[in-house]
C-alpha cells in the first residue's frame, strides 16, 4: 500500500467530531445600586401641584399626583387646608412642609366661585 492509499482510508473510516464551541463569556456588567427608599420622617411631601404664591391660585397639576388624583384643576383656588384658612400662596406652602409624607391632607378649594 502507498502512503496515499494508507491516508485516503484512515480518513474515510475516522469519524470528525467538531471541537465543542465556546460560548464568549460576558462582559461584566456594572451594577447599578437599587435607590434607597427615603426616610418618610425626613422626605419632603409632595401634593403634586403649583400654586401661585400671592394669590393661591393653582397654576399646574402634575398628571397622576395626588393633587390630579383628588380632582385639582388649573385654575382652582385654595381656600383652606386643615380647616385652616388660606389667605397668600406662601402659607399653602408652609403647610405642605409642616404635613407628614403619607399622610392625608383637607384642602378646600374654591371652583368658578364656588367651594
Amino acid at each position: 500500500r502507498s502512503d496515499s492509499e494508507y491516508y485516503a482510508t484512515y480518513y474515510a473510516d475516522t469519524t470528525i467530531t467538531p471541537a465543542p464551541v465556546k460560548e464568549p463569556t460576558p462582559a461584566p456588567r456594572e451594577v447599578t445600586p437599587v435607590p434607597e427608599v427615603p426616610n418618610i420622617e425626613t422626605a419632603r411631601p409632595f401634593w403634586g401641584m403649583t400654586v401661585d404664591e400671592e394669590t393661591s391660585v393653582v397654576r399646574s397639576v402634575w398628571h397622576d399626583g395626588p393633587a390630579h388624583t383628588a380632582g385639582v384643576l388649573p385654575g382652582d383656588v385654595v381656600t383652606h387646608v386643615d380647616q385652616v384658612p388660606i389667605n397668600h400662596g406662601v402659607e399653602i406652602v408652609e403647610a405642605q412642609m409642616r404635613s407628614k409624607v403619607a399622610n392625608g391632607v383637607d384642602v378646600t378649594l374654591r371652583r368658578d366661585q364656588e367651594t
